[in-house]
């Protein structure tokens, strides 16, 4: 008999830019939901010029981040 309580994990990263620095990619956090805290703090951080969350390997629509100005 199978465990209906297993949980599906899945490993999000999240590739950072910088003005003047080489692109940075966060290790991998594994999750069931996308890490919004994580997010929300490199979003928050001055320095970030862009930055993408990969779920699995793949960019996740919704979680593209460009400064403007």
């Amino acid at each position: 008999m199978k465990n209906a309580t297993t949980r599906r994990l899945r490993g999000f990263r999240i590739q950072v830019y910088h003005k003047g620095k080489p692109s940075i990619i966060t290790p991998t956090i594994w999750a069931e939901q996308p890490p919004v805290e994580q997010w929300e703090l490199v979003t928050q951080d001055p320095e970030t010029i862009q930055a993408d969350l990969f779920r699995s390997g793949r960019k996740m629509k919704g979680y593209h981040y460009k400064r403007t100005g």
